[in-house]
């Protein structure tokens, strides 16, 4: 749940600036602004324990605009009370103007060097990106957050956070536009452990680390419709700055230490590694085809990331067919990876890799998706929910075959679809305990059905699936109902839903689970609504775990100004 908010919360800070550089006609100053309020709770009842949290949230997103310069403005701050006995208040804000070639970032911001350096990391501090002609510069100076344990239900020991700041700053340099250019870069991070030098936590389990990057990263488009691009980043990590002096590193570590040694700390735990990408694409209106080889060293860090698949190699082709306007659409992905590239390990994994996505629709009531990956892409985990638990996981193999239909009149339109789904996982929680690595298959049937004269709709979904984990086995089956209505007067919707599922834990019955969820959003006026929600889940299982859980969520959004403009032009 936490989570979820967490998440939810970033989205208004990420936005992208505004641009300034045209002064239309109309009036001179505008301003607007929105201020959301919310509290969430839950309560859970397990085997053993009961945990009681709650959280507040207060988000405000504002804009000013004066002359046509606009300077957007987000704040937020949550508050959690946490099992661990410690407050945790949440605040972030953040806004990007830019004038013609300037862009400014100020406090948590987001910006990009490298596919291997600086890439989707939020820092708090301040940034400027200048693009004058040909020239392409860009620096920033701040504070990131270390990452090792999330703040949120996922997180059992969020009381062994570390104590000390990380501070980061770095640069890039470049020539060229968006289409054809060359950029060199370099970023800085490290742990500050001076306030508190004797912590245990600084000499066991945290100790301070120092990281820095040096990349560079080309893209050149040329004749019609070829483009090639280059990524490459070398980085040095100290993994902790309080270790022995002596050298015990490998021979290129030795050697980039000399290099590096006057920039940043280095000793026995300092270690290099490369990461790096190059590409050759030819696009078309009907066809894309390309060759991409991407290598990134085992042990392979950026502070400047949040997650990186290391120890990797592959070549891969990658080809695009759109035809008959758009009614064939297929993109496929297919070549050769190979891991343990130091033959550090036991094992060596070498495998033909592919990634197929398939969409036909010979009429426009009927459609057929489809798609296979056996490799992974993604460098971010994500949630999903295992066991009834949320999980942090990452897909490293997916099956998916979903055909869709649609019948019906114009005031009573309905769909029926057929879905599945093949998953292997790998469990990448922040826990003493994890699922491990296993496979998720589901078998699903929904229909949808809309009654458009009275705004309302059901949906109805059958559903049955395994999780195979190391723990073992567990399968499910049963159904969900949902329904929602809309009313004019007053400005009311609704939506409830609920299900039921059978479980079975190897070969043994394992009881059911059972869930409702209500929902309901009134708007008070143009400028005032009001969202609640209420969900509840049972499990009443003979041979795993068994818990309930409530979830309590109240929004209250306000729009401060309704386009309210101020001042004119002068005649």
């Amino acid at each position: 749940m936490r989570f979820s908010v967490c998440l939810f919360v970033l989205l208004p800070c990420l936005v992208s600036s505004q641009d300034i550089s045209s002064f239309r006609k109309g009036n001179l100053f505008k301003k607007s602004a929105y201020l959301s309020l919310s509290y969430n709770g839950s309560y859970q009842s397990r085997d053993t324990a009961e945990v009681n949290s709650s959280g507040y949230l207060a988000s405000f997103r504002g804009n000013l605009e004066l002359f046509s310069i606009q300077i957007p403005i987000h704040l937020t701050f949550r508050t959690g009370r946490f099992t661990a006995g410690f407050s945790n208040p949440f605040v972030r804000f953040g806004m990007s103007p830019s004038y013609r070639w300037i862009k400014l970032h100020l406090g948590h911001r987001v910006m990009q060097f490298s596919n291997y350096s600086l890439n989707g990391i939020t820092f708090l501090g301040a940034g400027v990106e200048l693009t004058p002609g040909l020239f392409r510069f860009s620096g920033l100076y701040g504070t990131v957050k270390t990452p090792n344990y999330h703040l949120d239900s996922l997180a059992f020991y969020s009381h062994l956070i570390q104590d000390y700041r990380r501070s980061l700053y770095g640069m890039k340099l470049g020539f060229g536009k968006d289409r054809r250019h060359i950029d060199f870069h370099f970023l800085k991070t490290k742990d500050d452990y001076i306030a508190n030098t004797d912590s245990l936590i600084n000499r066991t389990i945290f100790p301070p680390a120092e990281n820095l990057v040096l990349g560079a990263k080309g893209k050149f488009a040329f004749l019609q419709g070829f483009q090639f691009e280059v990524n490459a980043d070398l980085s040095t990590l100290t993994n902790n700055q309080l270790a022995r002096e002596d050298s015990l590193q490998d021979k290129r570590s030795r050697d980039i230490q000399k290099f590096v040694d006057p920039f940043m700390t280095t000793n026995n735990t300092t270690r290099a590694n490369l990461a790096y990408d190059a590409s050759l694409q030819y696009n078309h209106r009907f066809i894309n085809v390309g060759i991409v080889f991407k290598h990134i060293d085992p042990n392979y860090r950026s502070f400047g990331m949040h997650y990186i698949q290391d120890d990797v190699e592959d070549i891969t082709l990658r080809l695009g067919l759109r035809a008959w306007k758009n009614k064939l659409v297929l993109n496929t992905v297919s070549g050769w990876q190979k891991s343990n590239l130091n033959s550090i390990r036991r094992n060596t994994s070498k495998k033909t890799i592919l990634s197929a996505n398939a969409m036909v629709a010979p009429h426009k009531n009927f459609a057929l998706q489809g798609s296979f990956s056996n490799f992974t892409m993604d460098q971010s985990p994500g949630i999903a929910q295992l066991n009834d638990t949320f999980r942090l996981v990452r897909n490293t193999a997916v099956l998916q075959l979903s055909p869709q239909l649609k019948f019906g009149s114009a005031n009573w339109p309905q769909q029926l679809g057929l879905s599945y789904q093949q998953s292997e996982l790998e469990d990448v929680s922040p826990l003493a305990s994890g699922f491990g690595t296993g496979k998720v298959i589901h078998y699903s049937l929904n229909y949808n059905v809309q009654a458009r004269a009275l705004k309302a709709s059901m949906s109805l979904g059958l559903l049955t699936g395994t999780e195979q984990f190391e723990q073992g086995e567990q399968r499910r089956s049963g159904a969900n109902l949902s329904f929602s209505k809309n009313f004019e007067k007053p400005k009311l919707a609704f939506r409830a839903g609920g299900g039921y599922y059978r479980l079975i834990a190897g070969d043994l019955e394992d009881g059911n689970t059972l869930n409702f969820s209500l929902s309901c959003g009134y708007s008070i006026n143009t400028s005032l609504s009001v969202n609640t929600s209420l969900a509840y889940l049972d499990k009443s299982s003979l041979v795993t775990p068994q818990f309930k859980d409530w979830r309590l969520s109240i929004n209250l959004n306000y729009s401060l100004f309704q386009n309210k403009q101020y001042g004119s032009n002068p005649k």
